[in-house]
């Protein structure tokens, strides 16, 4: 049944929910789902499950060893496992810190700059005016930048998925 599956799928629905919420972020007086940890940690473990349970259903027994590396002494054994399983479930981990990180700290800076644009036009002083205007072409700048992260971030995320899924496979 597994063998069937196709995930490409699952891949471009993630990759367009992960790019749509962190767009939808940037228009202002909303928030990106992204840039709350909880949703960034749901779909990292959601799909950690996934490929966890895939490689199980598939590979069996065999699925146990890639947490031991071959050729080493049997002394060491232990201690090499348990690096490999804390380093298997820390991935979970930086996925999500990943994707929440970078994606807050864009809609930060924006909403930072904005709150600082408004004030200075609200003063109404000829200079601040003037610099206003460039401030403004900065923040535009910024927003292209952020929709390119955005766009980078989900592909990263789904990249790093499908490069996971992908040792569940071989």
């Amino acid at each position: 049944f597994f063998k069937k599956i196709n995930f490409l799928n699952w891949f471009f629905v993630l990759f367009f929910f992960i790019f749509f919420s962190n767009t939808l972020g940037l228009i202002p007086e909303t928030i990106a789902l992204n840039s709350i940890i909880l949703v960034t940690l749901f779909l990292s473990f959601w799909m950690s499950f996934t490929y966890n349970f895939y490689g199980l259903s598939i590979k069996k027994e065999e699925w146990f060893n890639a947490f031991l590396p071959g050729n080493i002494p049997f002394a060491i054994t232990p201690l090499l496992c348990a690096i490999e399983i804390v380093s298997y479930f820390i991935r979970i981990f930086s996925l999500a810190i990943r994707l929440f990180a970078n994606i807050l700290a864009g809609h930060i800076l924006l909403h930072l700059l904005i709150s600082y644009l408004s004030m200075m036009i609200k003063s109404f002083n000829f200079y601040l005016v003037i610099f206003s205007v460039i401030f403004g072409v900065l923040i535009f700048a910024l927003t292209l930048l952020e929709w390119f992260m955005a766009f980078m971030q989900s592909a990263i995320f789904v990249l790093l998925l499908s490069m996971w899924f992908n040792e569940n496979l071989i």
